[in-house]
């Protein structure tokens, strides 16, 4: 399981100084060549799910709400999927250990 300390962490560093698409629509056209995708829970998107299968993205689905994913990338809006495509000075490797990789 994911630690939420941890996540925020990542997230806002990664956010900051890497690449990262948020929102649905653009999280599912850019799912080829993200390093990492983070699904809120509440959001059921097969689509998401079957691109990152097809393109062996590792996936977590955060057990939280969006509105709680926003806040823990510091963002005062929801977030119901986001995509790492550049982690800038994240360090991922935590995070992908408790990813799904499909």
């Amino acid at each position: 399981m994911v630690d939420e300390k941890e996540l925020s962490r990542v997230l806002r560093l990664a956010i900051k100084t890497g690449k990262c698409v948020i929102g649905i629509k653009q999280v599912s056209q850019s799912v080829k060549g993200a390093r990492l995708i983070i699904l809120s829970s509440l959001q059921s998107s097969s689509k998401i799910l079957e691109l990152c299968k097809l393109n062996a993205v590792p996936l977590i689905v955060y057990k939280g709400s969006s509105i709680k994913l926003g806040q823990l990338c510091g963002k005062p809006f929801k977030i119901s999927a986001i995509a790492i495509k550049s982690p800038g000075e994240a360090d991922l490797t935590n995070l992908l250990k408790d990813s799904t990789i499909s």
